[in-house]
């Protein structure tokens, strides 16, 4: 065999396995908007159409960012009650741990640069969400989430 025939074949068997592997991620089975192993969704309003980065939804429940890229004020909602969602939001989303999130509202609090986010129930926080067109919240993924929401992040 001289070279230029096993650069065909080379070539031939790359493009085959990378035709295989893109029709599995094209598929229904292995592809989805959503990852198989998410602990909750971070939501706001239909209307809010605002693209978020997960370091915008950081500033954003941190107090750092006040607004949307559309202009519309954030208002920033923290799930009370369902801890491992809790949890996974603060260590995924937030990048903190509960501890030192609470910390960390203190402070702001304390030295005047902001609030606290109010905390507020899921029958609430799907309430506020759907209430408040400037509202972002977190819910866990067992929560059954109506039309009236949009799905910004994962986690």
């Amino acid at each position: 065999m001289n070279d230029n025939s096993n650069y065909k074949t080379a070539f031939s068997m790359l493009l085959t396995s990378g035709l295989i592997l893109l029709s599995m991620l094209l598929s229904n089975d292995a592809y989805s908007a959503e990852p198989i192993d998410a602990h909750g969704f971070v939501v706001v309003h239909i209307d809010n159409q605002a693209s978020l980065s997960r370091d915008e939804i950081r500033k954003i429940f941190l107090g750092k960012q006040k607004s949307f890229d559309n202009g519309l004020n954030a208002k920033p909602f923290l799930l009370d009650g369902n801890e491992e969602v809790i949890r996974h939001f603060k260590q995924g989303v937030i990048l903190e741990s509960n501890r030192q999130m609470k910390a960390y509202w203190a402070k702001r609090v304390f030295t005047g640069k902001g609030v606290s986010p109010d905390t507020v129930s899921t029958d609430q926080l799907i309430q506020k969400l759907n209430e408040i067109p400037g509202a972002i919240g977190y819910l866990g993924a067992d929560v059954q989430l109506n039309d009236s929401l949009r799905i910004v992040d994962s986690f």
